[in-house]
């Protein structure tokens, strides 16, 4: 159900029953940077700062940043989603 000025209600989108937060603005990536940050306690492990920044509209605009176990922990825990879906590994899928 829809609320005022055509915008999805919170329960929409966390339902995920539309593929944008507003009908007809895209969600767009405008931006992929990585940045050497020094910091004594992760700069062995992850010394990048990845940021990427995300426009919906012209009105919505947000700044991501996360370092590299981040998007490996992501990774990690869409291929055991996909693998628990589909009962099968995810090297088995791209063939």
């Amino acid at each position: 159900m829809f609320i005022e000025d055509d915008q999805c209600s919170l329960e929409q989108i966390y339902l995920r029953r539309n593929k944008t937060f507003v009908r007809g603005l895209p969600v767009e990536v405008t931006e992929i940077s990585a940045e050497r940050v020094y910091n004594p306690v992760t700069e062995f492990l992850y010394p990048y700062l990845y940021t990427i920044k995300v426009r919906h509209g012209t009105r919505f605009e947000w700044t991501i940043e996360k370092r590299y176990k981040h998007f490996h922990d992501l990774h990690k825990s869409l291929v055991d989603f996909v693998e628990k879906e589909t009962g099968r590994s995810l090297s088995s899928l791209t063939k």
